[in-house]
């Protein structure tokens, strides 16, 4: 499961966005020039902001400072590579005639090897973490592991993580913050050190996104709750607001040195797209639009039920939960609740995160392709949502299996950037279709569409292979290690 999870990272998008080259480009004018304006890489990408005639990042700062670490281990690793490393960079530059924006400016190669870590470390890895910290989560509100296991399973191949598990957009690494924080605040012991932990991911996770600061808000308020009962509680509240206000306090720093003021965000200054207005901290946010719910609900690029059609089933797994821990102890001869309130809270919490997310997304005018795949202003209703989708009821899951062979069918083919129901929905319209070519971008490929098809299902035999086969080829070898017993012959 780790490998096919992993196995997105090839096909990532590591400096074919503009958010993605946004974000770098903060990082190497920090560590090279010792600036926080981008000025030298203006021409790299479309996500800028121009203040006092200085060009900015576009976007919230927090995944390029945490990429500050990652940009000295490339320089160091380029430093010492041998010279058919750098000879394959500059192959790779020399490909793009004329040269694409992820090679405009100087620093290409430190730049271009941040990007391919960056989305290791924050993709792949991380969405190798998420599998067990959903699965964790699912463990704590049924108890039962083998369902936890399928959960993680369904979440890591059959949602639009799928996607972001291969890049380094802000709200994926935000949301595997946000994850992060809930491990620390409901699943592990109470203390102050994972009360300090859970409270500064979650700050962090809001620098690196700015809704997740509402996200992380509700995430450390639950978690307070959970531990008010707990002896020193003065001790826990400057725990939680201390690491959770640092972050914010940094962030708040950022913008008061950058753009004059800590109230002004990069998205209130960047030049307007189409369907961009000003809004909250120049978020964009309106009143809730029911065309952004359509989106939402059954467009063929956001769409939760178009996507992830198993998501039907979420109101009845919510209602098998909430039934498991609000029923009245003993009733109908049922086992009482557990006494601890953590379930409760989680539950809560889930909803809580759903409704706000949702709320974001319909209030937030932008169109679908301005930014990436899928619902990516969604993403923590995502994660809670397939969590209730499980088909905890025997009777659902007839419905539940064919629906999440589809998702995964359609989030992987997606991946690969061919996109069939775009392409279907451009055909009803228009009467012609372009199939565009698969990118990979690690060896960079570009193949016709029905080869990289080809390509895709031969890795993943590869991989399905090796998962199955390596464990039956040890136990193969273990038995034929197996020292031979004699049988005593009977007297």
């Amino acid at each position: 499961m780790l490998l096919i999870v992993l196995s997105g990272f090839i096909y990532g998008s590591y400096a074919g966005t503009a958010m993605n080259r946004a974000v770098i480009d903060l990082t190497a004018a920090v560590v090279d020039d010792g600036r926080l304006s981008i000025d030298a890489y203006r021409e790299n990408t479309e996500d800028v902001t121009i203040h006092d005639g200085r060009t900015y990042s576009g976007m919230a700062p927090g995944v390029s400072f945490l990429a500050v670490p990652v940009y000295g281990a490339a320089k160091v690793m380029l430093a010492v590579t041998p010279g058919a490393i750098h000879r394959y960079l500059d192959w790779r530059a020399a490909r793009h005639d004329p040269p694409t924006p992820a090679y405009v400016g100087p620093h290409f190669k430190e730049r271009l090897v941040t990007h391919i870590l960056m989305a290791l470390l924050f993709g792949a890895v991380a969405g190798a973490l998420s599998f067990l910290i959903v699965s964790r989560i699912t463990i704590e509100l049924v108890g039962d592991a083998r369902i936890a296991e399928w959960t993680g399973l369904v979440y890591s191949f059959g949602t639009v993580i799928v996607y972001y598990n291969a890049t380094i957009l802000t709200q994926p690494v935000a949301l595997f913050l946000l994850l992060a924080s809930v491990y620390f605040l409901f699943l592990r012991p109470k203390s102050l050190l994972n009360a300090g932990v859970g409270a500064l991911l979650a700050g962090i996770a809001g620098s690196c996104d700015y809704p997740f600061f509402v996200y992380g808000g509700l995430t450390v308020l639950f978690a307070f709750v959970r531990c008010g009962h707990v002896k020193a509680g003065a001790r826990f509240i400057i725990a939680f607001a201390a690491a959770f206000a640092a972050p914010l306090l940094l962030t708040m720093l950022y913008q008061a040195a950058a753009f004059g003021s800590p109230f002004a965000t990069p998205y209130g200054l960047r030049p307007s797209p189409e369907g961009y207005t000003e809004g909250v901290l120049g978020l964009g946010l309106g009143l809730p639009s029911w065309e952004r719910l359509k989106s939402l609900l059954w467009s063929v690029e956001e769409g939760v039920l178009v996507l992830m059609p198993f998501c039907v089933l979420a109101p009845a797994g919510a209602w098998h939960l909430c039934r498991r821990w609000w029923r009245r102890p003993g009733a109908d001869g049922r086992p009482a609740a557990q006494e601890d309130a953590t379930p409760k809270l989680l539950l809560i919490l889930m909803f809580s995160l759903i409704g706000t997310s949702g709320l974001f997304f319909v209030c937030v005018p932008w169109v679908s392709d301005m930014g990436s795949y899928g619902p990516r202003f969604f993403l923590p209703g995502v994660v809670f949502l397939t969590i209730f989708s499980y088909p905890y009821l025997p009777r659902t899951r007839w419905v539940f299996v064919p629906l999440f062979a589809y998702s995964v069918a359609i989030n992987r083919v997606n991946l690969i950037r061919i996109e069939p129901l775009v392409r279907l929905e451009e055909w009803i319209k228009t009467g012609a279709v372009e199939m565009r070519p698969v990118k990979i971008p690690i060896a960079a490929w570009r193949l016709p569409w029905f080869q990289g098809l080809c390509f895709d299902l031969a890795y993943l035999a590869v991989l399905i292979g090796l998962i199955f086969g390596l464990p039956w080829l040890v136990r193969r070898l273990r038995r034929r290690r197996a020292p031979l017993i004699v049988q005593p012959e009977p007297s």
